[in-house]
């Protein structure tokens, strides 16, 4: 059976994720902090308690998936933070959860997993956001961390190529129905053309699975059809 790992699996989207990979019969292992409020229940599905910015804890983990299953077929880097604001008005813990979540940790789990993944041929989804791809006010770090996501998905494409691996970054654009925006100061708005849902991002996932071999779509930017924001008071 084939074997699949995504971080972030507890909630929002990819936890989306994790149902549509269970539903196409891939034994999923999930990492997240806590599972407390995720209703995935599944013989299929492995939920691991893992801080994934604790890269002891991370290569724990990966390591022990694959002294178990011996393979690994699909990697999904999910996790990620945002926190948003003037640079100067960002703590310096802000800016240090942002790159060990969103940078340092798929980095880390990718070369944990690569030599199994090119072993099977395998694929590597990385979730960027529509923020590396453009210039944003008050999101400098984030933006920042996503762009690296994806230049690191490029490079590792033409590094593995050869050698079988697949590799995509998705963009999504602002996803509604996550608690994404809670500490921020901006929520998607109410107007439902106004931000996608995590779905959305995991019908991407499965797409980039379904491809012939041979076929690699090599990034995919899901957005709103319009945008439009709330501004609000982030919560505490």
């Amino acid at each position: 059976m084939e074997v699949a790992i995504i971080t972030g699996a507890s909630r929002g989207i990819g936890l989306e994720i994790a149902k549509r990979l269970v539903s196409a019969g891939y034994e999923t292992f999930g990492l997240a902090r806590q599972f407390d409020t995720c209703d995935l229940t599944s013989e299929l599905f492995h939920p691991i308690v893992c801080d994934i910015t604790n890269l002891s804890e991370l290569t724990v983990a990966a390591s022990q998936i694959v002294r178990e299953k011996k393979r690994v077929d699909v990697l999904v880097n999910n996790a990620g933070v945002g926190i948003f604001g003037p640079l100067d008005s960002l703590k310096i813990s802000d800016i240090d959860i942002m790159v060990r979540t969103n940078v340092t940790a798929p980095f880390v789990l990718t070369s944990e997993l690569l030599f199994w993944l090119r072993k099977s041929s395998g694929y590597v989804i990385n979730i960027a956001s529509t923020a590396a791809l453009k210039t944003q006010a008050q999101g400098a770090i984030y933006s920042a961390t996503k762009s690296a996501l994806l230049h690191f998905g490029d490079c590792l494409f033409e590094e593995t190529r050869k050698q079988g691996v697949r590799v995509t970054t998705i963009c999504p654009d602002i996803t509604g129905e996550t608690d994404f925006y809670q500490h921020n100061y901006f929520a998607p708005s109410e107007n439902e053309d106004t931000f996608i849902l995590p779905g959305c991002v995991a019908d991407a996932v499965i797409n980039v699975l379904n491809q012939r071999p041979g076929t690699v779509v090599s990034q995919i930017v899901v957005q709103a059809q319009r945008f439009q924001i709330t501004k609000r008071p982030p919560s505490s």
